[in-house]
C-alpha cells in the first residue's frame, strides 16, 4: 500500500501541484493589468505585477521552470505524459575488457 502511494500517488500529487504553481503564476501575470481601477491597484503586489516589467518577465520564466521541473522529476509512471521505459543492455551487448 505504502509502495503504491510513494511510486505513484506522491509524484503524481508534486506534478500537478509543479504545474499548478506555473499555471498560477502566470496567472497572476496575465490577469494582473486587469486588477487595476483607474490607475489604482487593488494592492501593492498586483500593482508591482501589473505595472513592472522586470517582475512580469521573471515570474513568467519562473513559471517556465517550475513547468520543466514538474516534467523532468515529477512525471509519475502511468500518468498523461508517463515515461517511455528504457530498453536496457543486456550484459551480452556492453563492450570492454
Amino acid at each position: 500500500m505504502f509502495e503504491r502511494l510513494r511510486e505513484y500517488w506522491l509524484p503524481c500529487a508534486l506534478f500537478l501541484a509543479t504545474l499548478g504553481s506555473a499555471g498560477a503564476l502566470a496567472g497572476l501575470v496575465a490577469i494582473a493589468p486587469l486588477l487595476t481601477f483607474e490607475g489604482k491597484p487593488f494592492s501593492k503586489l498586483i500593482g508591482l505585477f501589473a505595472n513592472d516589467f522586470v517582475v512580469r518577465r521573471t515570474a513568467i520564466g519562473a513559471a517556465v521552470g517550475l513547468a520543466v521541473t514538474a516534467f523532468v522529476f515529477f512525471r509519475p509512471k502511468g500518468f498523461f505524459f508517463a515515461r517511455k521505459p528504457r530498453s536496457h543492455a543486456t550484459p551480452d551487448q556492453i563492450a570492454g575488457a
